[in-house]
Formats: structure tokens, sequence, C-alpha cells
């Protein structure tokens, strides 16, 4: 059977194409899933907003309640169920409303877990396929549907970004609003612990953060493709030379 055929062909734009849709789901999944579990990312939130005097949790005790919260993102348990030592006295860290909450916010984050595998998984599937069927061509391939993928990531993040200096309390609620099926994320600094522990600017720095990392990425995906089509200029200026 050969292996250049029309169909063929037209299978592998189709799937290239995916692949270029996949590659910035699977650059922004993965900087999310690594900013939700950053430890460093919460310590950060809570020196620079001052969270232990919003709260009258001692600085210690947020961190552990920190780690208990991405522990929770990671297991199997359905409702987030913390004690913590607030203004001297030990008490349940939040409300049914904000456990409730917590319950849609874990269904978010496991939607980002499953996405982030499978666009992993249809990458390296591809890139398997791929190579099977154009061994010659297999690098060159890859790096230019990276390459693509890199461009799509960043014009995103740009868009996005824009916005966001622009707006990004309006796309903050428009986020909770297409996100949850309820109204249980309207919650009130003065009573419910996890607003006043992740304060709005909170999420303003960790979506930079995430953005960053996810347009650093993508740059590297560019410069790699860029520097291969360079490479294989000079190869080709100097083989005419030689000729």
């Amino acid at each position: 059977m050969t292996l250049d055929t029309p169909a063929i062909r037209i299978a592998l734009r189709v799937a290239a194409t995916l692949a270029i849709v996949a590659i910035p789901i699977l650059l922004v999944t993965s900087s999310l899933r690594f900013g939700i579990n950053a430890g460093g990312l919460y310590e950060y939130g809570f020196d620079r907003y001052d969270i232990s005097l919003r709260t009258g949790i001692e600085q210690e005790e947020l961190s552990r309640l920190g780690g208990e919260i991405r522990d929770y993102f990671n297991d199997d348990t359905e409702l987030i169920d913390i004690d913590a030592v607030i203004y001297g006295e030990l008490a349940p860290l939040f409300t049914e409303r904000e456990i409730i909450h917590m319950k849609d916010v874990k269904g978010l984050v496991q939607g980002v877990y499953l996405f982030q595998w499978i666009t992993l998984g249809y990458l390296l599937a591809a890139m398997a396929v791929y190579a099977w069927l154009r061994r010659k061509e297999a690098i060159s391939g890859i790096v230019r549907v990276g390459f693509w993928g890199g461009v799509a990531t960043l014009l995103i993040i740009g868009a996005l970004g824009i916005g966001s200096v622009f707006g990004f309390e309006s796309l903050f609620l428009a986020f909770h609003q297409l996100s949850f099926a309820n109204d249980f994320w309207r919650l009130n600094p003065r009573i419910h612990n996890l607003i006043a522990m992740f304060p709005e600017p909170f999420f303003r720095d960790a979506t930079l953060f995430v953005a960053l990392m996810a347009t650093g990425q993508a740059l590297l995906l560019v410069s790699v493709g860029l520097g291969w089509r360079m490479s294989r200029r000079v190869g080709v200026e100097r083989g005419s030379r030689a000729i």
C-alpha cells in the first residue's frame, strides 16, 4: 500500500490543522495546571494582598490551607472540609455556599486536566503517525506545525491580554457567568473566607502568570520554527554554491 495518496495527504492536512488548534489548548491548560498547583503563587498572593490581616488567619496557617486546597483539587473528595484557626479560634474555613462553589470550581479544574491530557495524547499520536507516513519530512512537518501552533497561541493570548488590560473585571464576571450554572460564586469578603483569601486582584495576577507561562512556551515553539527555517535556507544556499 502506498503511503502517498490523495486521501492520505488530505488526512494529514486535517490532522495538522487540528494539531495547530490543539497546541494553544495544551499550552494554556498546562500553564493553568501548573498555576493551580504552584504553592509559590498562593504565597505571593497571601503576602501581596495582606490576606492574614484581612482574614485573621496567620501566615503559616494560610500556607497550610493553601496546600489543603491544592490537595482537594487533585484528590477524589467531593466536598471540601477544612478547619482553620481564625482569630485564634478553630472554626470551619468555608460556609456551605463556599463549599458548593468549591465543588463547582473543582469540576472546572478537572476539566482543565482532562483537556490537557486529550490534547497531549492527540499531539503525540499525530506526531507518531506523521513520522511513520512521512519519514524524511517528519521533523520539518512537526516543527512547522509547532511554529503555527505557537503563533496561534500568541495571537489568542494577545487578544485576551488586550481585553484584560481594558476590562479585566468585565472578563472575570463573564467567565463566572459562563462557567457556573448557579450564583454561589457571588461571595462577600466580609463573611466568606474564600473570596477574602483569594480577592479579584489575586486572580488578575494569577492570570498574568499563566499567560506569561503559555507565552514563553509559544515563543519557544516559534523560535524553534524560525531557527529550523533559517538552518534549512542556509543549507540550501550552501548546496547551491557547491554546485
